[in-house]
């Protein structure tokens, strides 16, 4: 047994603690009331805090921003203040909950507590602790969820585990278990150096590549495709689900030479498993989802009904969470081509090991690989790479 191995079993064996232990990771050793809350941070995070505060029928006292331009105006009705006004107004009585995401890395939340508490506030802490606090309000949110619900899946992540093809991903994959468990941020590698849906350490593209664009967005990855490839492709399958997106997106496409954008399919639907129609909440963002509160009734479809004659050597997929149900309306194609795939793995808390023992069941050839291309956890992305399509390593 790996020592990999070991400490993942000795993570998910630890006895459930999550009752006192989460509240007083939030806490400290003093009790705060519970509306004693300053949100460190107002910008997108922040919003999500408080949104949830609410739903959980707190109100915070301010949010404080390093942003001179935002001091003493509001954001959702909550007056905003610089750290130092909000430090003087509630330091040693309110908990500073620190929304910035990507302050979550390794040094940078600690820098930040370093800071509040020169300016005497004692107690900081991350929102990761309020969404755990507070998880009737929050959870789960992305990856993110209580660590007893992850330990529920402990058979199903040493399995994944058993799957991926390097050592980096198996560090990876640890290491996103180590935070999601503890917050600890120690062993996170940080964002991988190759570019996101074509790492060149992995596979290339050819000049007869036939990729299947599942979130295309308004033409993003479009883009980094042909800046990679020019017009040296077959053919190109690309699938949004928002209107205003695929509006975007139609028109890039017929902006560009009609010996490229004829090579194009354009289809505006939402992946699933199945024909049919959801729930969608459009927001004409790269966050728009299916959700069963979306006020939007939409068209659903298995790419397996989509790609009529085509046969797809790449697909990509990063559609905010519906990613294992379009991979299930997949099997047919995927089991009869092998395509690589890039496939995003934090939209949901299981998404990291369910995910790759999908695709490891559908094909015998597929080598697994965890790579991450943003800091702590956003896009992480799952690649299944076909023995024939590797990139030699000698």
């Amino acid at each position: 047994m790996s020592y990999h191995t070991r400490r993942i079993e000795e993570m998910l064996s630890t006895p459930d603690d999550s009752s006192d232990e989460l509240l007083r990771r939030f806490d400290g050793t003093e009790v705060f009331p519970d509306d004693m809350i300053v949100l460190v941070g107002a910008g997108r995070q922040g919003k999500v805090a408080l949104q949830g505060l609410r739903r959980a029928g707190i109100e915070p006292l301010a949010f404080a921003d390093i942003n001179p331009a935002l001091w003493h105006s509001s954001v959702g009705g909550v007056e905003v203040l610089s750290e130092e006004e909000a430090a003087a107004r509630y330091g040693y009585r309110a908990v500073f909950v620190v929304t910035v995401w990507n302050a979550w890395g390794r040094g940078k939340l600690a820098r930040i507590r370093e800071r509040l508490h020169l300016m005497n506030c004692p107690r900081v802490v991350s929102l990761i602790n309020l969404f755990w606090k507070f998880p009737d309000a929050f959870l789960p949110y992305f990856c993110i969820d209580l660590p007893e619900k992850t330990r529920e899946h402990a058979e199903e992540i040493l399995a994944a585990y058993a799957l991926w093809a390097d050592e980096s991903s198996r560090r990876q994959y640890l290491a996103e278990l180590q935070w999601r468990l503890f917050l600890d941020f120690s062993h996170l590698t940080g964002r991988t150096p190759y570019e996101q849906y074509f790492p060149d350490d992995l596979f290339t593209l050819t000049d007869s590549e036939v990729f299947v664009d599942c979130g295309a967005y308004d033409g993003d990855t479009l883009r980094s495709f042909f800046a990679k490839k020019m017009d040296a492709f077959r053919h190109i399958e690309a699938i949004e689900a928002d209107s205003r997106n695929f509006s975007r997106l139609t028109q890039y496409v017929t902006s560009l030479p009609d010996k490229m954008a004829n090579r194009i399919g354009l289809h505006e639907v939402a992946l699933g498993a199945t024909w049919g129609t959801v729930n969608f909440d459009e927001s004409g963002t790269r966050s728009s989802t299916v959700c069963s509160e979306g006020p939007s009734r939409i068209d659903a479809a298995p790419l397996d009904g989509l790609l009529g004659e085509h046969r797809p050597t790449y697909i990509k997929m990063d559609i905010e969470g519906s990613e294992y149900e379009a991979l299930e309306g997949s099997r047919d194609t995927i089991r009869r081509w092998v395509p690589v795939l890039a496939i995003s793995v934090y939209h949901r808390p299981e998404d990291m090991w369910r995910i790759p023992l999908l695709l490891a069941g559908l094909s015998d050839d597929y080598r697994l690989y965890l790579r991450p291309h943003k800091l702590v956890c956003w896009d992480l992305l799952c690649y299944a790479v076909p023995g024939g399509r590797l990139i030699s390593r000698k």
